[in-house]
């Protein structure tokens, strides 16, 4: 099995991190990062242990979620690929939510877990899309 972000849920996990950052130290953010990223890391060795997603049924791609406190990590599985397609806080109404982002949290989902694969197609319809 190969875990791999799309880009979609790297900018996800930076908007997440940037919505905490005014709340929690630096050292804080990492280790909040970290446990995200160790949460998806646990799908390679069981692809198919998180929840059905109710709010993704509707499209019958077999979305299913990891919780990790109040971080849901959104992914899908397709062959020998894990595709993780969003990570967001569960807290977190970004319609409502404008945050500065602190230069030194600014690229934050990036300095993250070797297993980080970045999917640059839009897509993840197919295994070849990576």
């Amino acid at each position: 099995m190969k875990l791999v972000y799309t880009e979609q849920a790297l900018q996800s996990l930076e908007e997440a991190l940037e919505f905490i950052a005014p709340k929690v130290s630096y050292e804080k953010l990492i280790e909040i990062r970290d446990q995200i990223l160790d949460t998806a890391d646990t799908l390679l060795s069981q692809p198919l242990k998180g929840q059905s997603e109710t709010y993704l049924e509707h499209l019958q791609l077999g979305h299913k979620r990891l919780v990790e406190g109040h971080y849901k990590i959104i992914y899908r599985v397709i062959g020998e690929y894990i595709y993780i397609t969003d990570i967001f806080d569960s807290r977190q109404d970004q319609q409502n939510e404008r945050v500065i982002t602190p230069p030194a949290v600014r690229g934050l989902a990036s300095l993250s877990s070797p297993n980080i694969h970045r999917c640059t197609s839009g897509s993840v319809a197919t295994p070849g899309n990576k």
